[in-house]
């Protein structure tokens, strides 16, 4: 499970860092900001809950 959070957060970085790239472009596509920040989204939302499962596995107390 650590492997697939360490991708995750990865991929979270990649996507943060092209939506970066493309808002200091000249002209904003904003259709492709829009799709990249709701892909942003879901693995953000996968993120949280992958890390909540790893923690509720190891018989942690999440709040």
């Amino acid at each position: 499970m650590y492997n697939k959070i360490s991708i995750l957060e990865e991929q979270i970085s990649n996507l943060r860092d092209e939506l970066d790239d493309l808002i200091k472009q000249e002209e904003v596509k904003y259709d492709i900001v829009l799709d990249l920040s709701r892909k942003l989204d879901d693995l953000i939302v996968l993120y949280v809950t992958t890390k909540a499962k790893k923690h509720l596995s190891n018989g942690d107390i999440v709040q």
